[in-house]
């Protein structure tokens, strides 16, 4: 239920439905071009910016025609995190609309989900410390991606978190050791450069608010407060806590050594 959840949210955030009508190797059954889609990939320890791209113009034997199959096409992606950069990659299956990428202790399945306009990869994946999620989008405007780590007051409770801004609109994944599943919130950015205000929330008004705030400077720094209310009284007490984190840099695939990217202050 949880991973419907956060695919649900996703799907929201980057604005679109859930009717596979097409595929990036043939949109709007056109010619064959080569599609980029950008999101995030998190195995709920690490997290990092995904980069996916479908190398359309691979595919053997033209556009598909009536009945016939398209061969699978070659897809290649890049998760990039504060401190390195892992290549994958994998194949595109137009027939089924399905991904399917790996590399060095990352692997990702994932299907199509299309409404018509901007399309979006997502689907599940194995990680160096587990499973976890991935998401991305064909998109008209950047995607910003963070990540970081929140605490609370008593600092007996922490996690992580990825964030996703697009355009003025944020989305917020949270991971709590020994959660079945993330907390996904929705947000949105306010207020003039350099330093901007982050607003989020998710609950429900009978079990549960969860209020986060923040500020973004300039520099690609985040952080803020969140607190945490108990609505029904069998729900976990009251608390409260900090959070703080970093814009994941862009860097190209084949940049190398990726190991010396330092890490932010914050971390």
């Amino acid at each position: 239920m949880t991973a419907v959840i956060l695919m649900a949210g996703a799907l929201a955030f980057l604005g679109c439905g859930g009717d596979d009508d097409k595929n990036p190797v043939t949109p709007g059954g056109g010619t064959p071009t080569t599609t980029t889609f950008i999101g995030i990939a998190s195995d709920g320890v690490t997290s990092g910016k995904l980069t996916i791209t479908v190398i359309s113009a691979s595919l053997t034997g033209g556009i598909r025609a009536g009945a016939l199959h398209a061969a699978s096409v070659v897809a290649v992606g890049n998760i990039i995190t504060h401190t390195s950069a892992t290549p994958l990659t994998g194949n595109y299956d137009p027939d089924l609309d399905s991904l399917y990428l790996s590399g060095t202790g990352w692997t990702l399945i994932g299907h199509l989900e299309s409404d018509g306009g901007d399309d979006t990869i997502l689907g599940q994946l194995t990680g160096p410390n587990g499973p976890g999620y991935f998401v991305s989008g064909h998109l008209s405007s950047p995607l910003n991606i963070y990540t970081g780590k929140y605490h609370n007051q008593a600092m007996s409770d922490s996690g992580t978190w990825d964030m996703a801004i697009y355009a003025d609109t944020v989305f917020i994944v949270a991971f709590a050791p020994g959660d079945p599943g993330p907390t996904t919130m929705d947000g949105f950015l306010s207020g003039s450069e350099p330093n901007r205000t982050i607003t989020a929330h998710t609950g429900d008004p009978a079990t549960f608010d969860i209020d986060v705030t923040g500020t973004l400077n300039g520099a690609g720094a985040v952080g803020g407060l969140w607190t945490y209310t108990a609505n029904d009284p069998s729900y976990l007490p009251d608390d409260n806590g900090d959070w703080n984190g970093a814009l994941i840099p862009d860097v190209a695939t084949s940049r190398r050594r990726p190991e010396r990217a330092a890490p932010p202050a914050s971390f």
